[in-house]
């Protein structure tokens, strides 16, 4: 990040934000990041290859949006050649990523479908793991709103339109979000996350050969924490979200493979819209009142063509007494006997 002179446009300062090194071979490397910037900026790409004559860096794609980044992201690379080698149950996890709080977890996708997917479907979870931080986190990981995203990839900001599914953790995912005591918990998330169809023929979900899967995680604890005052509990109890579990959402045993649970429709709180009701005979009223007001403009109306039909006739009849060829105002030559 670096400052600008806002009258000649020249780089005053500079401060690096990322730097990318080494061989991607035949993978585009895709980095994003937040970054808090000036009214007046410029975003600089300085390249410097290893001195090779057939060294080659090209860029694509930069893209600046006023929203901050998702919590983080993984690439899954060579999907044409994922999808010809795997069968429905098989799984590709993620590397361990982390949440801004420093819980790990890792995606576990299904390119073919989780076995418990309808057919031509993705299946997508999320998993807790063993990190670094466990021992000074809170734990159960509950509270926190979860947002699995395959993203378009379109060159247009403006234009993309990401799929995506979210949830909130809470008590209705049972051991699923207590602290990991093996590598990987079970997982949370979507059998029927959406169709393979889409990914591949609609919007730019694939590009390069490459899917990019969008995680972002946020700590509800804290704003319930900072709203507490709101509530006429001077002790309120500890937050908890309502269980949100959509229909195809489904938990991982220890295999990862395999779902073994029970479909839990989806408990969503709908709020009660106050209906006025009227009597029959009022319906009844206002219909036959609206229908003779009807009847009237149309008399009316019909009243008014007649008239004006009757004196275009008169005025017709009187210019053919008159001897004239001349109708409506439109002249015609008479005819004539061959």
């Amino acid at each position: 990040m670096g400052t600008v002179d806002q009258t000649t446009g020249e780089i005053l300062t500079t401060a690096p934000l990322v730097t990318i090194t080494g061989d991607h071979e035949n993978y585009w490397n895709i980095e994003r990041f937040t970054i808090q910037a000036p009214s007046y900026y410029k975003l600089v790409v300085a390249a410097k290859t290893s001195g090779f004559a057939n060294d080659v860096i090209a860029i694509d794609d930069i893209s600046v949006l006023d929203k901050p980044c998702d919590t983080t992201y993984f690439v899954v690379n060579d999907f044409s050649q994922l999808l010809a080698s795997t069968v429905k149950g098989d799984v590709v996890y993620s590397p361990l990523l982390y949440t801004d709080e420093g819980y790990a977890f890792k995606i576990m996708f299904f390119p073919q479908g989780s076995s418990s997917s309808n057919d031509g479907y993705v299946g997508m979870y999320f998993a807790l793991a063993q990190g670094e931080n466990d021992n000074t986190l809170t734990w159960p990981f509950y509270n926190h709103v979860i947002r699995m995203m395959v993203v378009d990839q379109g060159p247009d900001a403006l234009t993309r339109m990401s799929q995506f599914s979210n949830y909130m953790t809470g008590e209705n995912g049972g051991s699923v979000w207590d602290q990991p005591t093996t590598e990987l918990n079970s997982g949370w998330g979507y059998a029927n996350f959406m169709p393979l169809s889409d990914i591949l023929n609609t919007r730019n979900f694939v590009k390069n050969d490459a899917v990019m899967i969008s995680i972002n995680v946020r700590d509800m604890n804290a704003y319930a924490r900072e709203h507490a005052r709101a509530f006429a509990n001077q002790n309120p109890a500890p937050f908890a979200a309502a269980p949100l579990v959509k229909e195809s959402d489904e938990r991982l045993t220890e295999e990862h493979k395999d779902v073994n649970i029970n479909i839990t429709p989806c408990e969503q709180q709908q709020e009660k819209e106050e209906v006025s009701t009227m009597s029959t005979s009022t319906v009844i009223g206002i219909t036959l009142g609206c229908s003779f007001a009807v009847f009237v403009l149309m008399s009316l109306l019909i009243l008014c063509i007649n008239q004006s039909n009757k004196q275009a006739l008169m005025a017709i009849a009187m210019a053919r007494s008159n001897g004239s060829s001349t109708y409506n105002n439109h002249s015609y030559e008479e005819g004539k006997k061959v």
